[in-house]
């Protein structure tokens, strides 16, 4: 009887024992995890500074290239002659601790929709497979969201039309300045979205052909295939002659080899409405990574010319010959960096 009490008692403590090491082990895994989660933000947070400076330093180099090339061939024409890959030209010594990219792209070779009156919009959409029809409704509805009125167009909408609408709100009376307010126009969410709400096709076709931040000419010379023939449609020119001219020996676009077109004239018969022949809005994006840890930056640029030195006191400007080691030391100098930046959104991913 008595070896049966012992029994019993030492299966408690082991019962007790083991229950205690389970409650124990259970608090330690939560505070492994909690600490895990601890490091790597603490991680993260430390990688993101470290990878900001990455790519701030990547993103001058880049200017620095831009630059160069500009004062070189006297002006930016086209991302053929080298800004394309503004690190590649630098000869850009890669870091140890991470990769860094830059991509360059030339959004003045984008439609400018400030400039884009109701017939230039409806031939954009026509030449995008849309019928005549619904390409007068989408330009008609978009010229109502901008113009500076709140008087709708036939069988438009705008004004207080919008505050019955299925998500209420007020026309900017601007050219939009995201792509998510097309959501919010007439007519253009049919065509835009799905059924499931994702971007349709002619959503991204659109984007890529019309820039809501130029407001002057489309630069020929980077220009796609959709938007020069937009151009030559209203311009009355060959546009795929244009193109043919314009790809090289190599017949392939952006290369080395490009012909790089300088007047109207280089594109034979007709006129070239909305066209230019120069670039004056760059568009990066710088992107710093180590593991799955990365830092981006997005900028949109405005070329302005080459460096001057403008003399506070008389208010004469010179162009800054030589490099920037030659800015004179006179208090009375101030100097005009040859970009603008228009637009600079900072943004880090992990995982």
């Amino acid at each position: 009887m008595k070896r049966k009490l012992q029994s019993k008692t030492k299966a408690s403590v082991l019962i007790a024992v083991l229950g205690i090491i389970a409650l124990v082990s259970a608090l330690l895994v939560s505070f492994l995890w909690e600490a895990t989660d601890r490091i790597r933000y603490n991680g993260l947070a430390q990688n993101g500074g470290d990878l900001r400076e990455r790519a701030y330093g990547a993103l001058e180099v880049s200017l620095a290239s831009i630059a160069q090339i500009a004062e070189i061939d006297n002006g930016l024409r086209a991302t053929s002659q080298g800004w394309g890959d503004p690190l590649h030209y630098a000869g850009f010594t890669p870091y140890d601790d991470c990769e860094v990219s830059v991509t360059c792209t030339d959004e003045s070779a984008k439609l400018p929709l400030a400039a884009m009156n109701a017939q230039q919009i409806s031939t954009l959409f026509e030449q995008m497979d849309l019928s005549s029809s619904d390409a007068d409704k989408l330009a008609q509805s978009l010229i109502d969201w901008m113009d500076d009125n709140d008087t709708a167009q036939l069988d438009g909408m705008d004004g207080d039309d919008y505050e019955k609408a299925e998500i209420p709100c007020k026309p900017s009376n601007m050219v939009p300045r995201s792509w998510e307010e097309f959501a919010l126009m007439d007519r253009f969410p049919a065509f835009f979205r799905d059924e499931k709400g994702a971007p349709t096709q002619l959503f991204t076709d659109f984007t890529n052909a019309v820039s809501l931040y130029n407001d002057a000419g489309v630069n020929v010379n980077d220009a796609s295939d959709l938007v020069l023939n937009v151009l030559g449609e209203l311009g009355g020119f060959e546009w795929e002659q244009a193109v043919k001219n314009m790809e090289g020996f190599d017949g392939i676009r952006g290369t080395a080899d490009d012909k790089i077109l300088a007047s109207a004239s280089d594109l034979g018969t007709g006129s070239a409405p909305l066209a230019t022949f120069s670039a004056q809005l760059i568009r990066l994006r710088v992107v710093a990574s180590r593991g799955e840890t990365h830092f981006a930056l997005d900028i949109l640029l405005k070329y302005s010319g080459p460096a001057k030195v403008t003399n506070a006191a008389t208010g004469t400007s010179t162009k800054l010959s030589g490099g920037y080691e030659d800015f004179p030391d006179n208090p009375e100098s101030v100097l005009a960096y040859p970009f603008t930046i228009l637009q600079l959104t900072e943004t880090r991913m992990a995982p």
